[in-house]
């Protein structure tokens, strides 16, 4: 049996030892990478729980209201416009759905909803108050309802965040003139 021995090291750097070393033997957990990475202090695990505390959230395995448990869609969302985009995507989320409606903090949610403020937020035809009326009459529920619509179209077996994004779009531009779009 080979084995390493260290001595000295942080906290930090055994967590990153201990990360380095997992990721080469077995899959890891995502909460297990997660909780490595704060620990180690990476600034992308860092940056993602201080987005979610500042928008009122808490990170646990376990859900509950104002919970995620998420947190493979949140790293996505920092890869994807950092955290920015995390404080936005959680922002929206608590401003426009009540915590404790099913799904509002799912991994498709959060994520589609990213794609599309990622993609959109920054159009000069983009308005706040237009997503702030259609958003909160459609449960999250109905939004992934309208996501797997789009994938079944596409013939796709899953509903990924893109599906989400693309079924929020098409909410946002309904009534929508296409030059306006």
């Amino acid at each position: 049996v080979w084995c390493y021995v260290y001595s000295g090291l942080s906290q930090a750097e055994e967590a990153k030892l201990f990360t380095d070393f997992q990721e080469h033997r077995r899959a890891l957990r995502i909460w297990e990478k997660f909780k490595a990475y704060t620990t180690a202090q990476r600034k992308d695990a860092l940056d993602v729980t201080w987005a979610v505390h500042q928008a009122g959230f808490r990170l646990d395995r376990s859900a509950s209201p104002g919970t995620i448990t998420a947190v493979g869609a949140l790293m996505a969302i920092y890869r994807l416009g950092g955290t920015d985009l995390v404080r936005d995507t959680l922002a929206t989320i608590r401003r426009l759905w009540t915590l404790d409606a099913s799904k509002s903090l799912s991994g498709q949610v959060m994520h589609g909803i990213a794609i599309f403020l990622h993609s959109f937020q920054n159009q000069p035809q983009f308005r706040m108050e237009r997503l702030e009326k259609v958003l909160p009459v459609t449960a999250p529920a109905k939004l992934l309802r309208l996501a797997q619509d789009i994938a079944s179209r596409r013939q796709s077996a899953t509903v990924g965040p893109a599906s989400v994004g693309e079924a929020l779009r098409d909410m946002y531009n309904r009534g929508i003139a296409p030059d306006m779009r």
